[in-house]
């Protein structure tokens, strides 16, 4: 334990040197900090985090500061190791879940500190606005690699930085560096074929009704007239994201939910509907591909 505690005090002296010298270098956070970060990632000491017990009693500890995310949220397992007004240091690991292509909200950078991640990063050329959170395009692959422990990589605020990772070890540990998530922007995911969505947060109206149908769907007598009655209150981005795998409170629901909520966008706007359910088809088979490839074997 007291080498738990000897790293403990140790990244909290080398983050409260961090803390001072930001503050009086940076003026614009999520323009300048992805610099800072990946130095900061790059000079700060990891090896301890290398060690399964030395990780498993510092998640155990009861002193840790504010976590960002709620358990199992994101990454298999996530926690915030050292948080402070501007920025924050995440460690994910990573056992069976890999992102989506996605830009950020926030800026940073990130490590791999155990294990493997194929990252794959990419440009989106815009083509067609569809609707304010719905964008035709091309996106274009700007790099592939195999990221090893140590390597790093900066997160340049919001499109400036999309990419995706593909956790080939199990596990993948990975440590991010990164700003709060800005105020009034948040991030998009994108497919393959063309295809950007913003993940906004969904309206209440939406919420309710969707957890009206979750709760309908636990009697068996309900009505696919009854869901489809509460689906055509629900709007087109709650239903697009649930398409996408964004929305989950009817994730574990019977598909012919999701019968009813393609009918739906179908009678809505069949162009779109298509167009949309074609290019997630596509990807979702290719994210199977992708794994196939690159998943090695603990």
């Amino acid at each position: 334990m007291n080498q738990v505690n000897n790293y403990r005090s140790e990244l909290r002296d080398y983050f409260d040197s961090l803390t001072l010298k930001s503050e009086t270098t940076i003026t614009n956070w999520f323009e300048e900090f992805p610099d800072f970060a990946l130095k900061a990632l790059q000079e700060m000491n990891t090896a301890p985090l290398k060690d399964p017990q030395i990780v498993s009693q510092i998640i155990a500890s009861h002193d840790w500061p504010e976590q960002h995310f709620k358990s199992a949220t994101f990454a298999d397992l996530s926690f915030t190791l050292f948080r402070n007004e501007h920025f924050f240091l995440d460690l994910y690991i990573w056992n069976h879940q890999d992102t989506n292509i996605h830009d950020h909200h926030f800026s940073g950078a990130f490590q791999v500190i155990q294990g493997e991640s194929f990252h794959i990063s990419y440009n989106f050329i815009p083509e067609e606005q569809l609707t304010p959170w719905l964008e035709k395009g091309r996106l274009k692959v700007v790099e592939k690699t195999n990221l090893t422990a140590g390597e790093t990589r900066k997160i340049d605020f919001n499109d400036k930085f999309i990419h995706q990772n593909l956790h080939s070890t199990n596990p993948c540990l990975t440590l991010c560096l990164r700003t709060k998530d800005h105020p009034h922007i948040l991030l998009n995911s994108y497919c393959n074929g063309g295809l950007k969505i913003g993940l906004y947060r969904s309206h209440i109206n939406d919420i309710k009704a969707l957890e009206a149908i979750s709760y309908l769907t636990q009697f068996k007598n309900s009505s696919d007239t009854e869901i489809t009655e509460i689906i055509t209150m629900v709007s087109d981005h709650a239903l697009y994201s649930i398409m996408n795998g964004q929305q989950h409170i009817l994730t574990r629901n019977d598909p012919k939910i999701r019968t009813v909520i393609h009918n739906e966008l179908f009678r809505r706007n069949p162009k779109q509907y298509m167009w949309f359910k074609e290019v997630v088809d596509k990807q979702q088979k290719l994210a199977i591909q992708l794994q196939s490839m690159f998943k090695i074997q603990a």
